[in-house]
């Protein structure tokens, strides 16, 4: 008889903490590339190029933007009720020894970023939902094909109540602690 090795992700849903124990066993590790997304252990999909140059010309232009106290993380894990995803961008408060002993939660996220390509309609769909149920202030959309940013804006009822999408022609303002403290040009966030 053949006992073939179980899939243990698609039987269970775990809370934030069982998949921390996961983790800290060695279960899971980066290599594995998958996040927490409503108690299921989710695949994260592999990065195309425009998804990568994306993250890094936003970024780029954070860092140059943001006031020193505020930090901008890259792929990192936001820890909320049921999920810990790990988004594109977020911008946190500091200093950086904040998140030595723990990942952000929802309150602590001032922006947080998902550029998409391939997975656009999930971003806006599940994660934009996610994000909202959370409370998350500002949820940015960077839609890769488009060439266009939709900013979502006051959580309510799990639902974000503003969307405005801005063109490759249009700066998107940068509010941080509710003031505005940059325009960030759009087609910065694209290759040409």
């Amino acid at each position: 008889m053949v006992v073939k090795k179980m899939d243990v992700t698609s039987f269970f849903r775990f809370s934030v903490d069982q998949y921390h124990r996961l983790v800290d066993a060695g279960i899971f590790t980066p290599e594995d590339r998958c996040e927490l997304i409503r108690g299921w252990i989710v695949k994260k999909m592999p990065q195309k190029p425009p998804h990568s140059s994306g993250v890094g010309r936003i970024t780029r232009r954070l860092y140059a933007s943001l006031p020193e106290n505020w930090l901008v993380r890259c792929q990192c894990p936001i820890t909320l009720d049921d999920s810990e995803p790990e988004p594109d961008i977020v911008i946190v408060a500091g200093p950086e020894e904040i998140w030595d002993d723990r990942h952000p939660s929802a309150e602590d996220v001032e922006t947080l970023i998902e550029v998409a390509d391939s997975t656009l309609l999930a971003d806006r769909r599940r994660k934009g939902q996610l994000y909202a149920e959370a409370r998350i202030k500002q949820f940015w959309l960077v839609n890769v094909a488009a060439g266009k940013v939709e900013v979502y804006t006051r959580p309510v009822a799990g639902k974000y109540s503003r969307c405005v999408t801005y063109k490759k022609t249009e700066s998107i303002p940068l509010v941080i602690a509710g003031e505005r403290i940059a325009l960030l040009p759009v087609n910065g966030f694209f290759a040409r």
